[in-house]
């Protein structure tokens, strides 16, 4: 057993070798993090004695959950020792605290409840009812905009922020004050809390005569049943259990942080893992509070606070990949800079792929779009790289921002292979999800074994779209994931429909968002587009938040990676920032052919520096008017 830990490098023996008391690990990109929280969980079985059944692990996607899941079996099966764990998502987790509830009469919900989509446009029951919930309140607002208004600030109160502790109920909110919000279009409005407490209220009795909550709903509702004081559900969630994990700790909301502690309550030992360098969902409720907190969080229990452990060694990329990593973070501190792993740095294969990174200075998107599609084609012809190993990471791809769309008609017009995936209709597979979901949840299937109805699917009675061997194959996927009833079922399904993530097929070139390809890693990278409002994005970008997606994109890249892009003017320089001494700098033009390698500076072309001097020309005379005007306010005086 020795043998095995030993292939672990110090720091993440340190974190799998812990004894059971509160412990964060803060897990740099690349640096091994699944497998030592895999091995981890092991080592609890193991080496602390702890019954599998007692380790609750919590991811915060799907996609993470499959894959700690995987990882846990292949070390199981290599040690032949250990078992997997129960694994969900921290929606999923209340999903079955409210289903739980409702058998012990601990919550309004009752069985079969249904679960809204939180964001305004598809939130079905608030567009329905938009009438009787803004009757009367935010006049000064039209109807549209204060529908999103309300929603948005709801969701954010339940949610929690860096700045403000999660309210879950309408009660908790304060009348006498006013929020202001961003609705989108850099459009701000202030709303009175008096109003937003009167639509709260309202919308509560709503989702409550509908049987329904949405998301955000759900881990307030779950929170509440948690704080029942000796409450039969919460003392069947605890039951047994010894130790939390939970992955990707950056990515929770506060409002999931205190699900996470009022189930751990003052007994249970919490490890978590993160990077707070990755979090890049906190339009979505992630706080990187929960990471810098954790230690006063667990304070409160009676367990003891180990020293936080941070991971550094790289796994994945070249040194010159992580020079730049290093650089855009703007981290001074040296315990936090990305190395790479011992192991590969005295390897004679990586010495030869530590390539320069290439920062490749295209003027306009289309030219970057082109440059992309005659590189990946130069890659595959003349260097024997596979399609599957390519990936193009876009920072948006919407009908303003269109960067993944160029890069996919530029390389269609080559006539390579192109991953699709995400470009596929996805209406029939969700009518089939939402059928299964409903399935699994009727009162005559609901605690069946699944095996049976396997046995029996000839006997079920399936909508048209749906076929039984599409049918089957659900049952199966629910049986291999785990599942042994239809409510254990319904509880990993609701997780894949409301999940944000998506595994990407794994055959040809790899087109997706930075966001979407988090936690994922290529041969080859290319990231673009860095400029001004492009990334980062917005005409008033966050630019801690931007700067760290961009580290997302830059470490998802092994071998080589190719940063696209112009210098910014207006915004901070994402650009030039990616320079190093381990990357090359060159211009592309309107061909290959007219393309040069700059060694130290940037051309720009005519075009550029006329946009530069007329930036120029209106600060200087702004600064004059500003001048003017204040000379005229003190002769006034």
């Amino acid at each position: 057993m020795n043998v095995f830990w030993d292939q672990f490098n110090i720091k993440q023996r340190q974190a799998i070798t812990a004894p059971l008391e509160h412990m964060i690990i803060n897990a740099a990109a690349g640096t091994g993090k699944t497998s030592t929280l895999a091995a981890r969980i092991i080592y609890m079985q193991t080496e602390l004695d702890i019954a599998p059944h007692s380790i609750l692990a919590i991811s915060f996607s799907r996609t993470a959950r499959v894959r700690l899941l995987e990882k846990i079996t292949e070390f199981c099966k290599h040690l032949h020792t250990g078992s997997p764990v129960k694994v969900f998502t921290f929606h999923g987790l209340a999903f079955r605290i409210i289903r739980m509830a409702i058998t012990y009469g601990e919550t309004h919900l009752k069985p079969r409840f249904e679960v809204m989509n939180t964001e305004a446009e598809h939130n079905y029951i608030f567009a329905s009812y938009r009438d009787q919930l803004l009757e009367g309140v935010a006049q000064n607002l039209d109807r549209e905009n204060a529908h999103i208004a309300f929603l948005k600030i709801i969701n954010e109160l339940r949610q929690g922020s860096d700045e403000l502790e999660p309210i879950h109920t309408h009660e908790e909110l304060d009348p006498q004050y006013a929020i202001e919000v961003d609705i989108g279009l850099n459009m701000n409005v202030t709303v009175s809390c008096k109003d937003v407490k009167t639509v709260w209220r309202r919308y509560e009795r709503i989702l409550k005569h509908n049987n329904a909550t949405d998301y955000n709903g759900l881990i307030s509702e779950a929170v509440r049943i948690m704080s029942i004081s000796n409450g039969e559900t919460s003392n069947r969630v605890r039951e047994r259990l010894q130790a939390i994990v939970v992955d990707e700790f950056q990515d929770t909301s506060r409002a999931q942080n205190q699900l996470l502690f009022s189930l751990a309550g003052s007994d249970i030992a919490v490890n978590v893992v993160g990077d707070p360098d990755q979090t890049i969902y906190t339009f979505n409720g992630s706080s990187v509070e929960n990471m810098k907190k954790f230690g006063n969080d667990a304070l409160d229990t009676n367990i003891n606070v180990l020293p936080q452990i941070h991971m550094v060694e790289n796994y994945r990329s070249t040194s010159a990949i992580l020079d730049v990593a290093n650089k855009v973070r703007q981290t001074t501190d040296f315990d936090r800079l990305l190395v790479v792993a011992k192991e590969l740095k005295h390897s004679k294969s990586f010495d030869q792929t530590d390539n320069p990174v290439r920062l490749v200075h295209a003027p306009r998107l289309e030219l970057a779009a082109e440059f992309v599609a005659i590189e990946i084609q130069r890659l595959i012809q003349e260097e024997g790289v596979k399609e599957h190993e390519i990936a193009v990471l876009v920072r948006k791809n919407s009908e303003y921002a269109p960067q993944g769309t160029m890069v996919i008609n530029a390389l269609r017009n080559t006539g390579l292979l192109l991953n699709t995936n995400n470009d596929k209709p996805l209406s029939s597979v969700k009518e089939e999800s939402d059928f299964m979901y409903h399935f699994y949840q009727e009162p005559d299937t609901y605690g069946k074994r699944i095996d049976e109805i396997l046995e029996a699917s000839h006997e079920v009675t399936l909508p048209k779209y749906l076929s039984i061997e599409k049918f089957k194959s659900y049952l199966i996927d629910a049986l291999d994931s785990g599942s042994e009833y239809c409510y254990e079922a319904a509880e990993l399904l609701y997780e894949h429909l409301t999940d944000e993530s998506s595994s990407a097929d794994s055959s040809g070139i790899q087109v997706r968002t930075v966001h979407s390809a988090k936690g994922e890693e290529y041969k080859i990278v290319f990231l673009m587009y860095l400029g001004d409002r492009s990334f980062p994005h917005g005409s008033r970008p966050d630019y801690e938040e931007e700067r760290r997606l961009l580290y997302v994109g830059v470490t998802r890249a092994r071998e080589k990676l190719y940063i696209l892009g112009r210098p910014g003017i207006h915004q901070e320089d994402f650009f030039s920032d990616c320079k190093t001494s381990n990357s090359c700098l060159e211009r592309y033009m309107v061909t290959a052919s007219s393309k040069s390698i700059e060694d130290d500076t940037i051309v720009l072309d005519s075009i550029e520096v006329s946009l530069i001097n007329r930036a120029r020309a209106k600060h200087i005379s702004d600064k004059v008017a500003e001048r003017e005007e204040l000379r005229q306010l003190f002769e006034d005086e």
